[in-house]
C-alpha cells in the first residue's frame, strides 16, 4: 500500500468521530483477503457542525487574528510555484501557515511519535489554544492535519472543506502567493 491509503485507514476514524460526533468508530480491514472476515454494520453520521467551516464563514473570519489557518500542501502548492491542480489563482488564502502534511510521516509513511509532531504547530505559528482552520486541495490531508492537531490537545481545529479547490477558482476572495 502506498502511505496515504495507509495513513487514511489510520486518520479516518479519528476525523469520523470528531467530524460526525460517532464514537463507534471501526477501521474496516480491505485487504483482498480479509473481504470474507467482514461483519456487516451500519453507520448512521451525525454532522457536528463546530468542526466544519464552510466558505461563507470564512471568507468572513479568515483575517480574524485568533483565527489561524494552516494549509498541508507542499510548500510549492502553498507558495503557488507549482499547480498542479490547474487552480485559476495559485497560491494560499492570506495569511495561511504552511506544514506539507508528508512532515506528519516518517520514513516508512506512519505517524511521527506525538513528541516529534509537537514542534510543528508552533514553529508554523500555530498553538494549542488558537482556532485553527486547516485545509488542503480536497481535503485528504485536512484529515491527517486535523488528526495531528487533536492528537497534540487543540480542542478547536476545523476543517475547511471546500478547500482550496473551491477558494483558489473563485474570483470574489483574495489569494497570495510567495
Amino acid at each position: 500500500m502506498n502511505r496515504y491509503t495507509r495513513n487514511d485507514l489510520l486518520v479516518e476514524p479519528e476525523w469520523i468521530e470528531e467530524h460526525r460526533n460517532d464514537s463507534d468508530v471501526r477501521l474496516i480491514d480491505c485487504r483482498p483477503e480479509a473481504a470474507y472476515r467482514q461483519q456487516p454494520s451500519r453507520f448512521t453520521p451525525a454532522a457536528q457542525p463546530k468542526r466544519i467551516i464552510l466558505f461563507e464563514e470564512l471568507k468572513e473570519r479568515f483575517a480574524e487574528p485568533h483565527v489561524k489557518l494552516l494549509n498541508l500542501l507542499p510548500r510549492s502548492y502553498w507558495s503557488g510555484a507549482d499547480n498542479p491542480f490547474e487552480k485559476r489563482h495559485p497560491g494560499h488564502i492570506p495569511g495561511a501557515a504552511n506544514i506539507d502534511s508528508n512532515n506528519f510521516l516518517d520514513r516508512d509513511g506512519n505517524f511521527k511519535s506525538a513528541a516529534e509532531l509537537d514542534a510543528l504547530p508552533s514553529d508554523a505559528g500555530i498553538s494549542a489554544t488558537d482556532e485553527v482552520v486547516v485545509h488542503c486541495q480536497a481535503g485528504v490531508r485536512t484529515t491527517a492535519g486535523f488528526f495531528v492537531l487533536s492528537l497534540l490537545g487543540s480542542d478547536s481545529v476545523r476543517a475547511y472543506d471546500g478547500a482550496m479547490a473551491e477558494w483558489a477558482n473563485r474570483d470574489d476572495v483574495p489569494v497570495e502567493t510567495g
